[in-house]
């Protein structure tokens, strides 16, 4: 195993950090930074662990315009993911980026012009990801893929599609947003009155209607709120094992200001490899917002 250590906190900042292009950049706050912290230092080790293949596919399914801009503390930009899988030390050999946006799409077009690896397409990633991975990318190669929806919008279907492009023993490498406290629990309102068309997407997120007795004992006051939320997660994790057989799956909660506010989202990973499982523990673990130096501000 390749000896791996993360980026001291002061280095990893000034590895994020972007100049204005004057082109389109997503707004987004400090927590933006906890993320793109885990994957800047996932994607080298990720490479470094692949290099006997000759190629390694990156695939980004709502890839945004490739530069954040954080408003707060005067403002600061930062590089989205594709550009940090562009980025990335050693490299991606082919990077599939999709978004569905006219404008973000544009703009990354725009930002990667100058990079033949990379193949941005304006799409809807529940409706083209998984056919043009099939038709782009060599299903041999060691592929690991960011999904990272606003809310709920991404379909169940999609991650089974994606985790099943690869040949072999060997499933895609996925992080996935779980976006439970953003869009989840908003939707699942506690007065019990979902309608048929909230109903239908999110059946349609986690695979299956076995969200459905978990929300009625909420409903019900038979579970606390941080339970019912654990056990949406604990559903989603579990399909990743049971259902499409991953063999290590885990989630890290990004938080609005590290401790001092309140959970945004988790990021869950799942992944057939030993290596990637140990080295995506200790990131998680170490790259955290807590480390006074991880500021921009």
């Amino acid at each position: 195993m390749v000896n791996w250590r993360r980026r001291p906190p002061q280095e990893e900042l000034d590895y994020l950090q972007a100049e204005d292009d004057g082109l389109l950049a997503r707004r987004t706050g400090e927590w933006a930074l906890h993320k793109l912290a885990i994957l800047s230092n996932y994607f080298r080790r990720f490479n470094q662990a692949s290099q006997r293949s000759r190629t390694r596919n990156y695939v980004d399914g709502f890839a945004g315009p490739g530069l954040n801009f954080i408003p707060a503390g005067g403002g600061e930009f930062i590089w989205g993911s594709p550009l940090l899988a562009s980025r990335a030390n050693p490299a991606f050999t082919r990077l599939l980026l999709m978004e569905e946006s006219a404008n973000a799409h544009a703009a990354l077009q725009a930002r990667l012009d100058h990079d033949r690896r990379a193949h941005v397409i304006q799409g809807d990633c529940n409706e083209l990801l998984v056919s043009t991975m099939r038709r782009d990318l060599n299903p041999l190669a060691p592929t690991l893929c960011v999904l990272d929806p606003n809310g709920v919008e991404l379909r169940w279907s999609t991650v089974e599609g994606v985790s099943g492009f690869r040949s072999g023993t060997r499933k895609t490498e996925l992080l996935i947003t779980f976006a439970r406290n953003m869009a989840l629990l908003r939707l699942l309102r506690v007065r019990g009155d979902v309608d048929d068309a909230t109903r239908f997407l999110i059946d349609s997120f986690f695979g299956t209607r076995e969200w459905e007795p978990i929300y009625e004992q909420r409903v019900n006051g038979e579970l606390q709120p941080a339970q019912a939320s654990e056990r949406y997660l604990h559903l989603y994790e579990s399909r990743l094992r049971d259902v499409l057989g991953y063999k290590h799956v885990f989630s890290t909660t990004v938080r609005r200001r590290g401790n001092e506010g309140g959970p945004l989202y988790l990021l869950t990973f799942a992944s057939d490899d030993d290596a990637g499982e140990r080295i995506m523990r200790y990131v998680f673990e170490r790259m955290t917002p807590l480390d006074p130096n991880l500021r921009l501000f």
